[in-house]
């Protein structure tokens, strides 16, 4: 796809995991990449409550797995019989334990993503120093640290202000929750960016 796009093809990759949502996330115009058949691995911590989980792995599987262990992700869509976790993360699904446990961008705590200059990094929340550590690299991953930071320090009172008074937002990118002075995490920027 990279050597398309240099050769000047509007060439494109759209990830699809379940395809439950109603959206029309997964679709695209290009390359469609389905994650069910091969990125479909995960693990628990039990005693730790965390989950690391591929894009594909489908909700009814990982919720076989737990079965029994007492815990709950809370998170779940109407729809757990046929989503995966991608699309979960995705749209920030939430269904029927929202109001009382949070959406799914609640749960996210790391995520690991190819951006658009092809490679692989890792979001997580970082504090205002880890922040400006970031921003010193002089790559793609600098770039996106300091554009999204000085875009959202710039705007910061008028981001804030535009926050929905609504208990689940799944139509875009949630700035607001991404920088509040104390941590920066870009994590909340990409869940629920599908919409």
């Amino acid at each position: 796809v990279s050597e398309r796009k240099r050769e000047g093809e509007n060439v494109s990759i759209t990830a699809r995991s379940g395809g439950s949502d109603m959206s029309g996330g997964p679709l695209g115009e290009s390359v469609i990449l389905d994650c069910t058949p091969h990125l479909n691995h995960f693990s628990v911590d039990v005693s730790g409550l965390s989950v690391t989980t591929e894009p594909g792995v489908f909700f009814h599987d990982f919720e076989k797995h737990i079965e029994g262990s007492g815990i709950l992700f809370a998170p779940y869509p109407a729809s757990k019989g046929l989503a995966a976790f991608g699309g979960m993360v995705m749209n920030n699904c939430a269904g029927e334990k929202t109001l009382r446990y949070g959406q799914m961008r609640k749960f996210v705590e790391e995520l690991k993503m190819i951006l658009a200059d092809g490679e692989e990094y890792s979001f997580r929340a970082l504090s205002p120093q880890e922040l400006e550590e970031k921003k010193k690299f002089q790559t793609f991953e600098g770039e996106v640290y300091r554009k999204t930071h000085e875009c959202l320090e710039k705007n910061f009172d008028l981001v804030q202000g535009a926050r929905p008074k609504v208990s689940k937002y799944s139509s875009g990118y949630a700035l607001w929750d991404v920088w509040d002075r104390k941590q920066f995490d870009l994590t909340q920027l990409f869940a629920g960016s599908q919409g």
